[in-house]
């Protein structure tokens, strides 16, 4: 079962670097989903969930998994996992060519935790009414990518193994006021996770 990252922590910091225009309510959403509209001037900023998922009841939890509805988006957009290094390094920079992210950017170019770029393939892009969702298999160490409810690609996760880095952070960075995106943190996706199994 995939762990629950939504605590007051995360909520208050995704209020105070994004601003909040809509919170579910009862009975439509799930209460795991947070709608957030980008409200700073042009540039990247990122967020960050205020928790790891690797870690859960003192065990690691065997996958993670969330995904970003797109709701308005004429800017840019990458999301998906940083390390603890880089979630301390960045909140107001782009996350995507440095080592310890693993992501999905709007482009479809893909991110495993190396500097180098998987991209190149126009399938993978992304825009308004698209559901997209990245995840971490620990058992494989592979990061999954998915579309419209519809599987990528899985890619060979790099740098797993260093114990410095064994937490990994759910982000989002955004580049555009006005644009806004719903990340949903499960239990219920519009990809079935079973079919990984």
């Amino acid at each position: 079962m995939m762990p629950s990252l939504v605590t007051p922590m995360m909520t208050k910091r995704w209020q105070k670097i994004c601003k909040m225009v809509g919170m579910p309510k009862p009975g439509t959403r799930t209460s795991k989903s947070l709608l957030a509209k980008y409200s700073f001037p042009k540039g990247w900023y990122s967020v960050y969930a205020t928790q790891p998922i690797l870690l859960t009841n003192g065990g690691c939890s065997e996958n993670y998994y969330f995904e970003i509805s797109i709701g308005k988006m004429e800017g840019s957009l990458t999301f998906g996992f940083a390390n603890k290094k880089q979630r301390k390094l960045f909140t107001k920079y782009k996350h995507h060519q440095n080592a310890g992210i693993y992501g999905y950017e709007k482009n479809g170019d893909l991110y495993n935790g190396t500097f180098s770029i998987i991209g190149g393939n126009l399938k993978y892009a992304y825009g308004v009414d698209d559901v997209v969702g990245v995840g971490v298999n620990l058992a494989s160490q592979q990061i999954i990518f998915t579309k419209n409810g519809q599987h990528l690609a899985s890619l060979l996760a790099h740098n797993f193994a260093d114990s410095s880095d064994s937490f990994l952070y759910p982000f989002v960075s955004l580049t555009k006021s006005g644009d806004e995106i719903e990340a949903n943190f499960g239990p219920t996706f519009k990809f079935d996770l079973a079919t990984l199994n």
